[in-house]
């Protein structure tokens, strides 16, 4: 993308000052949450547009274990955005599905065939460990400066 043109540079990748005009998004990934924290799932999909982006993102949020009708649903949402929602200039919509827990070979098997750009992953309801984060952080950048001396 032209450097000058870009709305998202030069400050892109780093936080900004404010989160000006973001509370209801905040609000919404809130109680969100929270819905899920009770076992709650059915209320629970974000959707997330950066126009400058050229792309709608939608997540859903499910309080239990991947199910294969969940894609259909979400496929459902993503259908509507598009024909909905969607400007000419954009990409289709893309989906991400978080669920509590997945079994990889019902995902692989219900994403055989769907034409949505779609990702399927399991979420923490607690972080872990500040210590296994930092180890984790230091081999990450660890392995990037051997990738930088090996090219």
């Amino acid at each position: 993308m032209n450097p000058v043109k870009n709305p998202f540079s030069p400050g892109a990748g780093t936080p900004p000052p404010a989160l000006v005009g973001r509370k209801p998004i905040l609000d919404q990934v809130r109680i969100a949450l929270a819905r899920i924290k009770d076992g709650r799932s059915e209320k629970s999909i974000l959707l997330v547009g950066l126009r400058g982006v050229q792309c709608l993102v939608a997540f859903e949020l499910k309080a239990d274990k991947f199910k294969p009708e969940y894609l259909g649903q979400l496929n459902f949402y993503l259908e509507a955005l598009d024909r909905d929602v969607r400007k000419p200039n954009e990409t289709p919509s893309i989906g991400v599905l978080l669920c509590k827990d997945k079994d990889k070979e019902v995902v692989e098997y219900a994403l055989s065939r769907t034409l949505s750009p779609t990702m399927v992953a399991e979420y923490k309801t607690q972080l872990p460990d500040k210590k296994l984060l930092q180890e984790k952080l230091h081999e990450i950048f660890e392995n990037k400066d051997v990738e930088d001396h090996l090219n």
